[in-house]
């Protein structure tokens, strides 16, 4: 092998290890908008407004041995009477009433004390008195809702034979509450007047008619527990909490399961602000398995609950115009950073002739493009804090969806979506820190000139935090549930069981504007979030450099007494000279050229960055005076974008320069000679920088 075979191969190696980095670049920049393009398609398609059933999740509920026991405060005795409820009191719930066409209730979940959603009910009636059926186990699940079985009953039931419940603004209301589409129940289909489905309807919207208040009925969906097998549910109910009856509906009403099937869980969260809303509806169908061990003779139910959630309203709205702006600008500043800057660069490294002769950049004069995003960008940080705030309402179907979802793919999918937050972290630091600069702009350069925070350890910051508030985060939906009364905890009706069931809460249908409560229990988690960043953040500011010089720092390497001879001009600068002007920055702060032409304190505003060097000595090859010049890549995150000799303003910002001023003096020599070479060493080792 000839000694030219061997400089070649070396020589391609070079190139590859310096291409390299560019090509990943690339596929960074690729990757960041395929993200953008990712959330949109979620927000869009797998929590719009139409119905998906994208996610599922699963629980296991063993029939407990004993069945429950009311509380001695909700029980009347009297001489040679066995116990009863006592129908004058207000009861926590509904769950008690269910055993008025019951014999016993047997809790289906965890052993006390912890809670129970599914009951499994002994000898329950089903239908008017005078027409009942008695079905031997009954399983029953609190996933139901009060308005979602009167609206069901009354459209199964003849115009002429509904009853006045079915004019209220529970029924007439309950597809405008939820945002769902009407159900065109044929006549032919309606229970026919005095049969028996139409004797189950009328006692089921009776029960609900005299139950005060309407949030505490639990209403409940199931089946006829006979024996192993799959199940979909065929039989509902509902306990009133002030009287003690219930009712039970799906022995004759058949076509009621029908109607109800994809309302299991059904909740609906609403943000109103200034006169606009933002609408988000869960509901859900389900789906059941039992199976029989029968050495203990124990029943095991396996519920599992495919969920949608849908989201509608002119905030919702807004969010995906704003969305689909950031996303456009972020794939055409993408494409603008690849076409002017990395694959200029990128030809450059393989000596190709063709290649864009207006780029001014060195590859040393080049940082990763998570420092040149549009974060600096005054219209991009405007609709960024809008989308953020918005979006952070996803939260809600995010945290059921982590906690609950079996679906990897949705976990996957809420879990991409959430982590876009750290765009938000990045915004409000470079905010807390431009209000310093603002205050001290010199102070502010020091302190840049010593640290510096990139975008990379931002992210890693906010999802350790994330991480270790994620009981606060996932607690976010039962906390407004309870406030709103959309769910109902009873850990007063039985000894050592809490029940759970879903409610409905008319009032909420009559508020115009969230309160300030519900907002707090929406975003203070938020706030929690972005504070406990910050702290992290500054003390990471502080250890890193400390770190950096201990660990990282390579030591100063020796420069030959000769380096000055070699570049005369260079050598006519002094070392004095050369000593005062990196040290005296520091000390006698001021802005440099290209701060100037942009009116903006570049420098000391860089907190966030991905390098550590802002600014770099050159020589004018006209005066032979060494100067300063900032890193063309921290113009880049500033709007500026060098271009055939001149400074144009980026895809994203707004008159960042005017587009006479010319970048001819900001340019590196093209030949990167000795002068710049040894004037950048000099000069990092002068100001003690680490990539020196």
């Amino acid at each position: 092998m000839t000694t030219a075979t061997c400089v070649a191969r070396s020589t391609r190696r070079q190139r590859w290890r310096r291409a390299l980095p560019l090509i990943a670049d690339l596929l960074l920049m690729a990757v960041l908008v395929l993200m953008d393009v990712q959330d949109l398609y979620y927000k869009l398609v797998w929590i719009g407004p139409h119905e998906t059933f994208a996610f599922y999740a699963t629980s296991k509920r063993v029939m407990q041995s004993k069945p429950l026991v009311l509380t001695k405060n909700l029980l009347t005795t009297t001489k040679n009477e066995k116990p009863r409820l006592n129908a004058s009191s207000l009861h926590a719930s509904g769950w008690p009433a269910l055993l008025a066409n019951c014999d016993e209730l047997y809790a289906a979940g965890p052993a006390a004390p912890l809670p129970f959603i599914g009951a499994v009910g002994i000898n329950c009636t089903i239908g008017a008195r005078n027409r009942a059926t008695t079905v031997k186990r009954f399983y029953m699940s609190g996933s139901a809702r009060a308005d979602a079985m009167a609206w069901a009953a009354c459209k199964l039931l003849r115009i002429q034979r509904r009853p006045v419940l079915c004019r209220s603004s529970i029924v007439t209301g309950f597809l405008h509450r939820y945002g769902l589409p009407d159900a065109t129940v044929p006549v032919n289909n309606t229970a026919l007047p005095e049969s028996d489905a139409e004797a189950e309807l009328l006692a089921l919207l009776h029960v609900i008619t005299i139950s005060m208040p309407v949030d505490r009925i639990v209403c409940v969906e199931g089946f006829a527990l006979g024996g192993p097998g799959q199940h979909v549910p065929s039989l509902f109910g509902c306990g009133s909490p002030n009287t003690y009856e219930s009712a039970f509906v799906g022995i004759h009403a058949s076509g009621f399961a029908e109607l109800h099937r994809n309302k299991a869980w059904i909740t609906i969260d609403t943000l109103h602000l200034v006169g606009l809303s933002y609408r988000l509806r869960q509901n859900c169908y389900s789906e059941f398995s039992a199976a029989h061990e029968p050495t203990n003779n124990t029943w095991t139910i396996s519920h599992k609950t495919v969920a949608n959630f849908s989201s509608s309203g002119t905030l919702y709205n807004l969010m995906i115009v704003l969305d689909v702006v950031l996303t456009l600008t972020h794939l055409v500043s993408a494409v603008e950073l690849a076409t002017a800057v990395v694959v200029p660069l990128l030809a450059a490294q393989f000596e190709v002739a063709n290649s864009k002769p207006g780029c001014s950049l060195h590859s040393t004069d080049y940082a990763t493009p998570c420092s040149s995003s549009l974060c600096r960008s005054t219209i991009f940080v405007v609709l960024s804090v809008v989308t953020q705030l918005l979006s952070w309402l996803i939260i809600l179907p995010n945290a059921i969806i982590w906690t609950w979802s079996k679906s990897v793919g949705g976990k996957v999918q809420a879990y991409l979506s959430s982590l876009r937050l750290w765009i938000l972290i990045v915004l409000v630091l470079n905010l807390v820190w431009d209000c310093v600069v603002g205050i001290d702009e010199a102070l502010a350069y020091r302190v840049t000139s010593l640290t510096f925070i990139s975008s990379i350890e931002l992210l890693a910051i906010m999802a350790t935090v994330a991480y270790w508030q994620r009981n606060t985060l996932f607690a976010i939906g039962s906390t407004k549930y309870a406030v709103e009364r959309q769910r109902l905890s009873d850990s007063s009706s039985f000894v050592n069981f809490k029940a759970l069931a879903n409610t409905y809460n008319a009032q909420l249908d009559s508020i115009a504007s969230t309160p300030t409560d519900i907002l707090w229990i929406i975003y203070g988690p938020l706030v929690a979030i972005v504070w406990r960043c910050l702290m992290v953040t500054c003390c990471w500011l502080i250890v890193k450099p400390v770190i950096w010089r201990c660990c990282v720092s390579r030591p100063q390497r020796h420069v030959p007494a000769s380096t000055a001879a070699i570049v005369p001009q260079y050598a006519a600068v002094s070392v004095q000279e050369r000593s005062s002007t990196s040290s005296g920055c520091a000390r006698r702060y001021q802005r440099l050229r290209e701060e100037h032409l942009l009116g903006q304190a570049v420098r000391a505003r860089s907190l966030v960055r991905s390098r550590w060097g802002m600014d770099h000595a050159v020589v004018d090859p006209d005066t032979q005076v060494l100067g300063r010049r900032i890193f063309h890549s921290h113009l880049l995150e500033y709007g500026a974008l060098v271009e055939n000799g001149r400074l144009r303003t980026r895809v994203g910002f707004v008159f960042s320069v005017s587009p006479l001023i010319s970048a001819d003096g900001f340019t590196r020599p093209k030949a990167s000679s000795p002068t710049t070479r040894s004037c950048d060493s000099a000069e990092k080792r002068s100001r003690g920088d680490p990539t020196a």
